[in-house]
């Protein structure tokens, strides 16, 4: 039996879910034209404005102009006026997806725009390139759009439980953009103006560092990209750090996007001392140094962009503490450090491995492999303390308080790094062993042979080694961690919200705890409601909440904490008014 459904019944949920999103989606088409259309005819404005002179036919620009104007300005103020007026009528309209996917949208367009034409006219203010009106007009039009969006996108600054990962993406992009724009710009900035110097010592001329266009280049990435930075970490990030955006910000580009770069100034300043100091290269000592500026430029805007998130994270973990910031920030620094310290091994035991194996051609004492000695040697000594130091300290938390044998940070790193090494040395044992036999049966069986495969011979060796020394504290960690707790039954919450003058430490625990959504809100009525943690231990005893939490039978729960005490207080939403 079928049964069939008539168009006339759908019902009145239906046709209001999908009016939001008809409406947003038109009030997104009229204003890509309207903007597009008023661009245009800025343009023509500013050419005449910019070059009085100019000559030549505007009918086409202008007639395109105003049609795009006239056809997306209507269509975007009747939109964009029914999208307000429901907004209004309904305040869960405010973070509804359509109204966070249009001021998205929106936003991350303009921002594009602006970004895209913004150099040009930077360089055309510096002097460094000519006048551009489409440029210029394209940049005040859609900075304008982005102003004006931003400023209605802050009535909630990161939608509602369902849309927030999509607003924080645009947030903690746009400020991974401002950040890398703002940290080139500066060491372009400082390598040239070092170079300039160390050019002048070595080898006297006359140098404007002024007159080079690159220059002036790498001041307006310095300027939009610190205002971009600065806007979406700095304002818009500063109320959001207990959200998980927040926090892949801070580590994954600032934490370990400094370390990386840090390390790669660091090693190539090493490199070039090495070589020097090893090998005695046949060059003379000027050629030999002339990329010392650059390497040096970039060691000071690592370490700067990774002191300044290592001071948040310090920040974020108080002294006496070990919280979730900082234990992931020191797992990402021993990540660092392993990877680059197996770099440099296998470097230097290819070196090895090429100088005791006898072979035909032997390049060991070539140009090229001293190089290559001098690049492991220098891996090894930058990323051996890395690794060390922080390895060592985790250690150190982790002989005091044998459950952090079970977090997160610590098994993602045991797992991958043994993981990874396990198959590279599986993958480069099986691909040596091949070799070997393919020569042995087929009776070309030569030294020269292994030293073929010095590589193969070397990842097997290093990573080997790697996989073993996690192995090895795996096992450990499986012998001293204190016993698997049962799995708990499934809550019945969906949703708790935590209100404290310090909730954030609190939050995250509970979130881990229960796997539920977790709202974080600061009492402004209280200076000394006590966080979960302080310096002098637990506060709240956790258990006892999270137990309390999973009793209840209800979807939504309070945990109000006040200065002397807490009070976990179930709730049952009964609809508006």
């Amino acid at each position: 039996m079928t049964s069939t459904t008539d168009p006339a019944e759908t019902t009145t949920d239906e046709r209001s879910a999908l009016r939001p999103l008809f409406v947003h989606a038109l009030a997104l088409l009229g204003l890509l034209l309207s903007a597009s259309g008023t661009a245009g005819l800025l343009r023509l404005l500013l050419e005449r404005f910019g070059e009085p002179e100019l000559a030549g036919d505007i009918a086409s620009g202008l007639a395109l102009g105003l049609a795009l104007l006239l056809v997306g300005l209507p269509v975007w103020l009747l939109a964009w006026r029914a999208a307000q007026r429901q907004t209004a009528g309904d305040p869960d309209e405010v973070r509804a997806l359509p109204r966070r996917l249009f001021l998205v949208l929106a936003r991350a367009v303009a921002l594009l725009v602006v970004l895209v034409h913004v150099f040009d006219v930077g360089a055309w203010l510096l002097g460094a390139h000519p006048y551009d009106a489409a440029a210029l007009a394209r940049v005040l039009v859609w900075l304008t759009v982005w102003g004006y969006h931003e400023r209605v996108a802050t009535e909630l600054p990161f939608g509602g439980a369902g849309t927030g990962r999509l607003d924080r993406a645009y947030v903690y992009l746009a400020a991974t953009v401002g950040l890398v724009l703002l940290a080139s710009g500066a060491g372009t900035i400082l390598a040239r103006t070092l170079q300039a110097a160390y050019d002048q010592i070595v080898r006297p001329a006359d140098v404007l560092i002024g007159g080079a266009p690159g220059l002036r280049t790498a001041v307006v990435a310095v300027v939009v990209g610190g205002a971009l930075w600065w806007w979406h970490w700095g304002v818009r990030g500063r109320g959001d750090r207990q959200a998980t955006g927040w926090h892949v910000h801070l580590f994954l580009v600032g934490v370990l996007g400094g370390a990386a770069v840090t390390v790669v100034g660091a090693s190539r300043l090493l490199y070039l001392v090495l070589l020097w100091l090893l090998f005695a290269v046949d060059e003379a000592l000027a050629a030999h140094f002339a990329h010392t500026p650059a390497a040096l430029a970039t060691l000071a805007v690592g370490g700067v962009v990774w002191g300044y998130h290592r001071a948040v994270v310090r920040e974020r973990a108080p002294s006496g503490t070990w919280t979730g910031p900082q234990r992931v920030y020191q797992h990402v620094l021993v990540a660092v450090g392993m990877l680059t310290t197996a770099a440099g091994a296998a470097t230097v035991l290819t070196f090895g491995l090429e100088v005791l194996l006898p072979a035909r051609t032997l390049v060991a004492t070539t140009d090229l492999g001293r190089r290559e000695l001098a690049g492991g040697l220098t891996l090894l000594l930058v990323g051996v303390p890395l690794w060390w130091t922080s390895w060592a300290r985790i250690e150190r938390i982790v002989r005091g308080n044998p459950r952090e044998r079970r977090t997160t940070p610590r098994r993602a790193l045991i797992f991958g790094a043994f993981g990874l090494t396990t198959l590279v040395s599986v993958g480069a044992l099986g691909r040596l062993l091949f070799v070997v036999f393919e020569a042995l049966f087929s009776d070309r069986l030569r030294a020269d042979v292994l030293a073929e495969e010095r590589w193969s011979i070397a990842l097997v060796l290093v990573a080997g080694a790697i996989a073993g020394h996690y192995g090895f504290v795996l096992r450990e960690d499986r012998r001293a961690a204190p016993a698997e707790e049962p799995a708990a039954e499934p809550v019945a919450l969906e949703r708790v919200t935590v209100l404290a003058a310090r909730p954030g430490e609190l939050a995250r625990q509970l979130a881990d705890d229960l796997g539920v959504e977790v709202d974080a809100w600061a009492r402004r009525d209280v200076d000394d409601a006590p966080s979960v943690l302080d310096e002098e231990g637990t506060v709240i005893d956790l258990e006892t909440v999270t137990a309390h939490l999973r009793a209840l039978d209800v979807p939504e729960a309070l945990v109000l904490v006040s200065p002397s005490t807490w009070e976990v207080i179930p709730l049952e939403r009964e609809g508006r008014r």
